[in-house]
């Protein structure tokens, strides 16, 4: 993604994954045109759906402990402020360069860039936009590459702990 990212030569970007279906429900130019008018705005995510009879993904239900610059779940514009969203989204180029990524964490990078996010960029949630998520959960080849994200906590635990330290030095 940092390699990619540092490519990018417009003022947005989209970002999703190769198990996405994007359809004309997943609404990208309404992403566009939403960050064009709300410059208060940094992203705007495109909700997950894995099973058409059961709805979205509840991402705007998620709550970290760290203050967002506008409060989770106000209102813009029919757009709901929220911590997380899918890996599915249009973005300000610049405001993701700012947040970043680190390209030491290969599995659980969304759950920590999001995390990284709070208080940082304003994240919405757009509720008529959706893409289809399809991996294959029954691939026996895909499941324990899935479930492979031991290696990514105890990197950010050390990462964690450094911080602390690095933080308690300097105070």
């Amino acid at each position: 993604m940092i390699a990619a990212l540092e490519r990018v030569q417009t003022s947005y970007v989209m970002r999703y994954e190769d198990d996405a279906v994007l359809t004309p429900k997943s609404r990208v130019h309404d992403q566009l045109a939403y960050l064009q008018e709300h410059p208060q705005v940094d992203l705007c995510g495109i909700q997950a759906v894995a099973n058409p009879e059961r709805g979205a993904a509840r991402y705007a239900a998620i709550r970290m402990t760290k203050p967002l610059i506008i409060p989770a779940g106000t209102e813009i514009d029919g757009r709901q402020v929220v911590y997380k969203t899918t890996n599915w989204f249009v973005a300000r180029t610049e405001s993701l360069r700012k947040v970043g990524y680190d390209p030491n964490i290969r599995m659980i990078d969304h759950h920590e860039f999001f995390y990284r996010t709070a208080g940082e960029i304003v994240c919405v949630q757009d509720p008529h936009a959706f893409a289809y998520h399809c991996h294959n959960m029954f691939d026996w080849r895909y499941r324990p590459y899935r479930s492979d994200y031991r290696g990514d906590q105890v990197y950010i635990a050390a990462k964690q702990r450094n911080e602390r330290h690095r933080l308690n030095r300097n105070s």
